[in-house]
């Protein structure tokens, strides 16, 4: 994963961690496939373990953009929460200070999972095979009878 990113403020202390929040660009690639990309205007690191970016906790003019070669558009929504497997170093200092640029590597795994509702256009079908199933159930116990 390829993590570009700008401070937008100073750290911040929330419910008990330090955080600190970034604008910029990110990528996830498998080769040359663009797995997930994306631009962004509010990414928070916490705790030196996790990443969030996100457009959807309701603060005025945040953007979260992804694309992906992959995965269909539908199904890129407005947030994106990672686990970091290699912590970066902590945030420390007071409130008025922000950290310093740095290089950091991260490693980890990517999965998407599938939604348990199918799709509309497969409802049809589903009625049609039950209906056509029925119909041969009816017309067995009408020549049983």
């Amino acid at each position: 994963m390829t993590l570009n990113a700008v401070s937008t403020g100073p750290v911040a202390v929330f419910q008990g961690f330090e955080v600190q929040s970034f604008k910029g660009t990110f990528s996830i690639m498998a080769g040359s496939t663009d797995i997930l990309s994306g631009t962004f205007s509010d990414a928070t690191f916490g705790a030196g373990t996790s990443l969030v970016l996100s457009a959807s906790n309701h603060v005025p003019g945040e953007t979260l953009t992804l694309t992906s070669g992959v995965i269909p558009a539908r199904d890129l929504g407005g947030q994106l929460a990672m686990s970091l497997s290699l912590a970066i170093a902590p945030l420390v200092g007071v409130q008025e200070n922000s950290i310093a640029p740095f290089t950091g590597s991260i490693a980890g795994t990517f999965s998407s999972s599938q939604a348990a509702v199918p799709e509309p256009s497969l409802f049809s079908l589903m009625l049609m095979g039950l209906g056509s199933y029925g119909a041969w159930a009816v017309a067995r116990f009408r020549r049983r009878t």
